[in-house]
């Protein structure tokens, strides 16, 4: 299950920090994507490298983009969740299904209470071979 598997301690960014700060935590904790979450935890959307990289490009390289953006102009709402107790090839399939590199997991107040990376699920097969992670 995914509870099984997930990080515990996730870094997280509000709709209102400035995309460069979000950009600077992503590169100093070495992750491609962080949740967004609102005052209460819950999880509204989640931003990638990728989006980054995809806003600069259409607004231009220079840092000046990043410095006066923030993270709710670039978010979308769309986001893809994993309850705690949702079997692995079911996250594993949900990563594959909408290409992302990581999938929050939370709670049944879709408050934020871990996140599986496509790494978290390979480190459980390496750490834990006899785990069915197909149940």
């Amino acid at each position: 299950h995914a509870h099984q598997v997930m990080s515990r301690y996730i870094y997280t960014l509000s709709s209102q920090d400035l995309l460069f700060d979000a950009w600077a935590r992503m590169n100093e904790y070495d992750i491609k994507q962080m949740p967004v979450v609102n005052e209460h935890g819950e999880v509204i959307s989640i931003l990638s490298e990728r989006e980054i990289q995809r806003f600069l490009i259409t607004q231009g390289v220079a840092n000046k983009p990043l410095k006066s953006s923030r993270v709710a102009d670039v978010m979308h709402s769309d986001v893809i969740t994993a309850e705690p107790v949702a079997s692995l090839k079911r996250v594993a399939k949900a990563m594959m299904d909408y290409q992302q590199p990581g999938i929050p997991v939370v709670n049944r107040g879709n408050t934020l209470v871990g996140f599986i990376s496509k790494g978290d699920l390979l480190r459980s097969l390496i750490q834990e071979p006899t785990m069915s992670l197909w149940s």
